[in-house]
């Protein structure tokens, strides 16, 4: 069984998968205002913030996505899911000098914690660093 902000997840891709974008946010945002209320859920955030962020970008909503994701940073400072999708929006909407600042928040996030820092965490941020430096 899943948890309630999962569950939440689970609805939105739903809805996603059959073309409701708009319903999608709706049931994700509640799931995220369920994780900012209820600190046992706090560890479900950063995954809804991130398909939230996809579905505003698949809207072309980046302003939103961006909104959405240094929300989350706040509950969740040394994610790296969302360090990185913060870094990837910035570089999207044009905002060369944040998101060259986000990908060095990432990869210091990254080295301060080398037990969990994979191969393809690396791969990740060296990518997103060439992307940025083009």
């Amino acid at each position: 069984m899943l948890s309630p902000p999962l569950e939440y997840l689970r609805r939105a891709l739903k809805l996603s998968a059959a073309g409701d974008l708009d319903g999608a946010i709706a049931v994700i945002r509640e799931g995220i205002e369920l994780c900012e209320t209820d600190p046992q859920y706090l560890d479900s955030l950063p995954r809804l913030t991130f398909n939230l962020g996809l579905f505003y970008r698949r809207q072309g909503r980046l302003a939103d996505a961006l909104h959405a994701v240094r929300r989350s940073l706040l509950l969740c400072p040394e994610d790296r899911s969302l360090l990185h999708s913060h870094a990837d929006l910035l570089l999207e909407s044009g905002e060369m000098s944040a998101a060259a600042l986000a990908a060095m928040e990432l990869r210091a996030v990254c080295e301060s914690n080398p037990d969990t820092f994979t191969a393809e965490w690396a791969d990740a941020v060296s990518l997103l660093e060439k992307r940025i430096t083009g």
